[in-house]
């Protein structure tokens, strides 16, 4: 939630990931219409799976114009409603 928060207003300079939101927020920009909702990981595993490559990038920016290869599966499991039960 915290997330979205910062994505919609913004969030402290010193906080570690301010450049990363003001990327965000620069991004958002270039749409006419942007929703921003709140998903648990099990529902979104295709996201979870790029939060968690975004840690490892360590600070970098990358906007990907097609899904890599290696989360094609998660994005057709989560474009089917696949359901996992939470905590598993």
């Amino acid at each position: 939630m915290l997330a979205l928060r910062f994505a919609e207003h913004s969030c402290p300079s010193t906080h570690p990931a301010a450049h990363i939101v003001r990327r965000i927020q620069e991004s958002a920009q270039e749409f006419d219409q942007l929703i921003w909702q709140h998903s648990l990981r099990e529902g979104n595993r295709l996201a979870d799976c790029f939060a968690k490559k975004g840690l490892e990038m360590q600070g970098e920016f990358r906007v990907f114009g097609t899904i890599p290869n290696s989360a094609t599966l998660l994005y057709v499991a989560d474009s089917a409603g696949s359901l996992i039960k939470r905590g598993s």
